[in-house]
């Protein structure tokens, strides 16, 4: 699935984008947002940038409309970047469990994340990885 998608959107006009733009990674000051933590900044897609800010709302259609309209105000919007959300929520997810798996040698991190390497982990993240496209598709499409 996620190499079909990236071999019918590839190539294309990349741009700056944050790289890890979520709400956890914004600062309201002054009623203006701030971004922060820019380590995982690089050349992409817009939506790579936006499809993170959907979260589990009654209307996340409405929600996604919303973010797309925000952003053409300031550049345009190609709609089918939305084609390569499962292909980043999959990266995502198999990320995450790769950052876990290098920083396993840290005494504090087998304390703070113990229930990493376990079956039910495992089990989860196979599972995960299995409704990613499922989600997505329910919104975009």
């Amino acid at each position: 699935m996620c190499e079909t998608s990236i071999k019918s959107y590839w190539p294309t006009r990349l741009r700056p984008i944050h790289g890890d733009s979520h709400r956890s990674n914004l600062m309201l000051h002054d009623d203006q947002f701030h971004l922060l933590d820019f380590d995982d900044c690089q050349n992409g897609v817009a939506v790579q940038d936006l499809w993170l800010h959907i979260t589990q709302t009654e209307n996340p259609r409405q929600q996604l409309s919303e973010i797309i309209e925000g952003y053409e105000t300031y550049l345009p919007f190609e709609t089918r970047e939305l084609d390569l959300v499962d292909v980043f929520k999959c990266v995502r997810v198999i990320s995450y469990t790769a950052w876990l798996q290098s920083r396993w040698h840290d005494p504090a991190f087998t304390k703070a994340f113990a229930w990493f390497g376990s079956e039910d982990y495992w089990i989860n993240h196979l599972n995960e990885l299995k409704n990613c496209e499922l989600e997505w598709g329910q919104i975009s499409r």
